[in-house]
This record gives C-alpha cells, structure tokens and sequence, in this order.
C-alpha cells in the first residue's frame, strides 16, 4: 500500500490543488472525517476517489484555516491504517 496525504489545498478553482485528495491504492477499505476546530464533521467518505472541495454537508464554503482529519484505511492484507492529521486550507 503507498498513501501521500497533501498538508495543504487551495480550492479557488484555478485547476490546481482545489481538492484535498488523499492517494491510495492497494487497500480494501477507507473512511475520512473532515472537522473543523470546533471538532464538528464537515466531510465525510468511504470512497478514496471522492475528494474534499472545501465545503461543508450543506454545500456551503467553509473559511481559510486549518481542519483536522482522521483516516481510516485496511489495506489488501487486511492489516488496519490509521492517519490523523491536519490540513490547510487556502483560498
């Protein structure tokens, strides 16, 4: 299994880094929470190809700063993956 999780994304709809996009293969499951500062979940998927445009369940576009994530992934061989981190967003 091989992961890169970006620290930073600007979702300004240039083209370029407008997704926090998590890569991955070689997994048989995943699972990414998206929160805020105030520990409230914006984001939230079981599949590694949807990615976090920077808004919230509402639709609505959340401010710059920056958002914690906890992923959960168990790779091919069954064996558990856990990532906790942060993310900045950058508009």
């Amino acid at each position: 299994m091989t992961i890169y999780i970006p620290n930073a994304f600007t979702p300004n709809n240039d083209g370029f880094n407008d997704y926090f996009e998590v890569n991955v293969n070689s997994i048989s499951f995943y699972e990414i929470h998206v929160f805020n500062r105030w520990g409230e979940k914006i984001f939230y998927s079981t599949n590694e190809l949807n990615s976090w445009d920077g808004s919230d369940f509402n639709g609505s576009v959340v401010p710059n700063g920056v958002y914690l994530y906890h992923i959960n992934i168990i790779d091919q061989n069954g064996k558990d993956w856990v990532y906790n981190g942060e993310i900045n967003l950058l508009r």
